[in-house]
């Protein structure tokens, strides 16, 4: 006898078309999938990267959190880590086994930060995929991972102290900023940067910022 209850699935399509719409998911000749590195985040930081995932893995999971097969997002899961790990691997040109002997924590991929306070860390997402029956107001809408790219992270960058060209940590660092990244052309490094990771702004020790304006930076 049927109950008259609708109810809300999680279709295969849906979450298989997120992986394919990041650029995480690619088909085998034999017609199986795997996940593979994103080009696109290799020259974000690693708080950025490991956020993006996270924003994209959340955002999922609260659209569908009602859902009564949202167990289903583990298979999702499996490709969204499984190329974050190949994402750094690029990244740092090296091999996903190191990758995770340097990122784990108590079996978990975890990035620590600088700051003012002390080192801080933020963990890839760890907490399953359980049907939520209370209502929420984040349910039915989209992640937004622009928040992670905004002040909170040029803060962090800031109180890294770190140029994000040459490496140094030496001196105080000074943000270059432009007002469109339509005006960047991308022949030089620090403006592909610029335009990969969608950022108007740059943290440089004060030697790289003066051969910029000079022209002088590649």
């Amino acid at each position: 006898m049927h109950n008259y209850k609708c109810n809300l699935f999680v279709p295969k399509s849906v979450w298989i078309k997120k992986l394919q719409e990041s650029g995480i998911l690619t088909q085998k000749k034999d017609g199986s999938w795997r996940p593979i590195a994103r080009p696109s985040l290799l020259y974000l930081s690693d708080v950025e990267i490991l956020n993006t995932y996270n924003s994209e893995i959340r955002g999922l999971y609260n659209y569908y959190k009602l859902a009564k097969n949202v167990s289903v997002l583990n298979k999702f899961m499996y490709f969204m880590k499984y190329s974050l790990y190949m994402t750094f691997a690029s990244k740092y040109k090296s091999s996903v086994p190191k990758i995770l002997d340097k990122y784990m924590k108590d079996k978990v991929f975890t990035v620590w930060y600088d700051t003012k306070k002390g080192r801080k860390s933020v963990s890839l997402y760890c907490n399953g995929f359980k049907i939520d029956k209370s209502v929420s107001s984040t349910t039915d809408k989209l992640p937004n991972t622009m928040k992670y790219k905004v002040q909170t992270e040029l803060t962090q960058r800031l109180n890294a102290n770190r140029c994000e060209i040459c490496g140094t940590s030496d001196g105080k660092m000074e943000v270059h900023h432009v007002r469109k990244l339509k005006s960047l052309k991308g022949k030089a490094y620090w403006e592909r940067m610029m335009l990969a990771r969608k950022r108007k702004t740059l943290v440089l020790c004060t030697s790289c910022h003066h051969k910029l304006h000079a022209g002088k930076l590649d």
